[in-house]
């Protein structure tokens, strides 16, 4: 159980820990303004657990070290998903030359990030990614957002509704 609950806090190198602390940044500001910080190490330490068993139910026989926050960060864009469901929410986009924002609902990004999870771990052979731990924080980090949602009502969708004060003028 320790090596299970340990490796959630490890990183494999500097890149990883930056792309972890990215989405922890981007995703777990918004889940905590609206959930709370209660609901937030619960999803973290919930979700990194249910990653690494769903790691070792696919990869049983592996012996390579699993390291890394990115199942508990998938757990938090998961629950962010279904926390916010309907809620449109900005997401930026760049065509190079051009980019802009649009405005649509949060559940959207679900299949999204899991089809892109699929994807790499269908078409990069060679890769130290631990992708099947990732869908495994995905899918129960939604879970959570879902249960959240049915019994405990406790969400601040007014997060993306509000625009923030002004206090700098």
């Amino acid at each position: 159980f320790t090596t299970a609950f340990t490796y959630m806090f490890l990183h494999g190198n500097f890149a990883h820990l930056l792309g972890n602390m990215i989405f922890l940044w981007l995703v777990g500001c918004m889940l905590e303004m609206g959930c709370g910080r209660l609901f937030c190490i619960t999803v973290y330490l919930a979700t990194g657990l249910f990653a690494v068993f769903f790691f070792w139910m696919i990869y049983m026989n592996s012996m390579l070290p699993l390291v890394g926050a990115s199942g508990s960060i998938a757990g938090f864009m998961g629950a962010f998903t279904t926390v916010y469901g309907r809620t449109r929410i900005k997401i930026f986009y760049s065509l190079g030359f051009y980019f802009n924002y649009i405005r649509f609902p949060a559940i959207f990004l679900f299949p999204i990030w899991i089809g892109n999870e699929l994807f790499q771990l269908v078409t990069i052979e060679q890769s130290n990614v631990a992708y099947v731990a990732h869908m495994g924080g995905l899918v129960s980090g939604a879970f959570i957002g879902y249960v959240n949602l049915k019994f405990f009502k406790q969400v601040d969708t007014r997060v993306f509704t509000e625009e923030p004060k002004d206090e700098i003028s």
